[in-house]
């Protein structure tokens, strides 16, 4: 049984979720737009740990949460009621092909679905959540163009591998790459993730760099530290 997460301001109770707390959301949590946006779609919600992350970051934001996974969203479930800012935040057991806003969104995030042609585990929560078979970036982006407000964004972390087909399909639905955040592992490594922004209009290309770790296990950078230090007890 995995314990909860423990965060300054909120528990993320995991026992039953098939994909579990991990640096990723955290850091698309932390990473999103410093504006003030009202209204937020996070797509694949899991735990929830992204939507109560831009809970706690945006005062003012009301947040849909979807997730077709029925153990995930029963889990997002307890942890939103369970928080603070459960008013604001409205969950949804459906994909996003099957999702119909009342309203179009300042800002949507999604942690996608990104092994493409990996072997599977064979338990069919944690291969939903991990395997992209039931939630294409195609979709993200056609749901993005069709949903935005004028000036919003839609924010993913994904492979560095996964760059130039992301940023392909984002063009062929009218999404301009905006910012760009190389995340390694370690100062020596190569670069593993990558946080992505894309809006409607075009912008100058910001591009970022985050260390997560100096050189021992656990000792963290101190962008790392600055990044996530609103949530992370340790921080």
């Amino acid at each position: 049984m995995s314990r909860p997460f423990q965060f300054k301001q909120f528990t993320v109770l995991q026992e039953s979720a098939p994909f579990k707390v991990g640096t990723d959301g955290v850091l698309l949590g932390a990473w999103v737009c410093k504006k003030k946006p009202i209204h937020i779609l996070d797509i694949g919600t899991g735990t929830g740990l992204i939507a109560l992350m831009l809970a706690q970051r945006f005062s003012l934001a009301h947040i849909d949460a979807i997730e077709i996974n029925k153990q995930a969203h029963d889990q997002a479930s307890k942890n939103f009621k369970n928080s603070p800012w459960n008013s604001r935040i409205h969950l949804h057991n459906t994909s996003l092909q099957n999702y119909t806003p009342k309203g179009s969104f300042d800002m949507v995030v999604c942690n996608p679905p990104f092994f493409i042609a990996s072997l599977k585990s064979g338990k069919e929560g944690k291969d939903q959540a991990r395997h992209s078979e039931s939630l294409q970036i195609h979709e993200i982006f056609k749901f993005s163009t069709q949903n935005l407000k004028e000036g919003g964004s839609v924010s993913l972390i994904l492979p560095v591998d996964q760059l130039s087909r992301t940023t392909e399909l984002a063009e062929s639905y009218e999404l301009n790459l905006s910012w760009i955040c190389e995340v390694f592992p370690a100062p020596e490594s190569k670069i593993k993730r990558i946080l992505l922004e894309f809006r409607k209009e075009k912008r100058e290309l910001r591009i970022d760099q985050l260390v997560i770790e100096t050189f021992s296990r656990h000792a963290y950078s101190d962008e790392f530290k600055a990044i996530t230090k609103e949530f992370y007890l340790a921080h």
